[in-house]
């Protein structure tokens, strides 16, 4: 029987081709973690693909919160186009607590602003369409 030693590995370019290509397999995950095993020959293994259980380790979850903030700020900004939030995160770093309470704020006021621009659409979609002459006709 062999032994079993755990250790987090270095992102080595090998890894990095497998966590791409895992991450193809499911559209283009943005988190993710590739757990594999070394046989007694020196072989790779996957064993399996993590989603967002992906388990920060401690010794690095600083580093890895403040990319998690990153992240889902610029994924937001994709969906709901605010450049500006994205301009002042990047402006921004988030390593004191008085930088998390401003990062903050700006993601309520981002809320604010989407739930505005919400509004207006809704309102938009509600106002009745004004019919022609021959609207009535055909």
């Amino acid at each position: 029987m062999g032994e079993l030693i755990y250790k987090v590995m270095e992102l080595t370019d090998t890894f990095k081709l497998w966590a791409d290509e895992c991450s193809k397999c499911y559209g283009g995950m943005d988190l993710l973690a590739v757990d594999a095993v070394m046989d007694e020959n020196g072989n790779y293994h996957i064993l399996e693909l993590n989603g967002t259980a992906l388990g920060i380790q401690p010794q690095h979850w600083h580093e890895d919160s403040q990319r998690l903030v990153h992240l889902v700020i610029q994924r937001m900004d994709q969906l709901f186009c605010s450049p500006k939030l994205v301009e002042k995160v990047q402006e921004t770093s988030t390593s004191t607590a008085a930088e998390w309470i401003h990062l903050n704020k700006m993601l309520q006021n981002y809320e604010k602003e989407n739930a505005e621009l919400k509004e207006q659409l809704k309102q938009l979609k509600e106002k009745p369409k004004e019919t022609g002459l021959f609207s009535t006709f055909f």
